[in-house]
C-alpha cells in the first residue's frame, strides 16, 4: 500500500498502472496458452515420426527446389 502512494505522490496514475498489469497478465496467459499449444503438437507429431517412412529420391539428392521444399514442410 505504501508503494502505491509514493507512486500516486511521484505522479503516477493507478489507473494506468492497473491496466499495464491487466495487458501484462493477458500477454503472459497468451505466451502461456501459445507454449501448450506448441508441447501438445510435438507430443502429437512425435507419435507419427517412425509411421512416415520418406525414403523419396527429392530428399536422398538434396536439390532445392520447390517440390523439395513442400516435401521437407510436409515431412518435418
Amino acid at each position: 500500500m505504501s508503494q502505491l502512494r509514493i507512486f500516486k505522490k511521484n505522479g503516477g496514475k493507478v489507473y494506468d498502472l492497473v491496466m499495464a498489469q491487466k495487458k501484462k497478465e493477458q500477454r503472459e496467459q497468451a505466451h502461456q496458452l501459445q507454449d501448450e499449444l506448441i508441447r501438445e503438437m510435438r507430443v502429437r507429431n512425435g507419435r507419427y515420426e517412425s509411421v512416415w517412412n520418406s525414403n523419396l529420391t527429392v530428399l536422398k539428392k538434396g536439390n532445392k527446389t520447390a517440390l523439395y521444399s513442400a516435401l521437407r514442410a510436409i515431412v518435418g
